[in-house]
């Protein structure tokens, strides 16, 4: 199984492993994970990964803001957008 999903170039796709009883629960999981329904959602681990981008780097930061913008999600991180400045 998992030699064939390295074989594929998808980036679309998760292999779930667990106990068969835990079936529903890790599906669930994963779906909120990926629905950015929980803080560790995808959009989540994005806007964490560019403010990391602009702490280091200030040339970032318009990528961030940008990113912030589309997703409707400025006045959530205001604060923490401004205190990078």
């Amino acid at each position: 199984m998992a030699d064939d999903f390295d074989a594929r170039s998808s980036s679309d796709q998760a292999v779930i492993l667990c106990p068969d009883a835990a079936w529903s629960l890790a599906l669930m999981k994963f779906t909120m994970d990926e629905a950015d329904l929980g803080e560790g959602g995808r959009r989540g681990r994005e806007i964490e990964a560019l403010f990391r981008d602009a702490a280091g780097d200030r040339a970032a930061v318009p990528a961030l803001k940008k990113k912030l913008d589309d997703y409707g999600l400025f006045a959530d991180y205001e604060d923490r957008f401004l205190a990078l400045f």
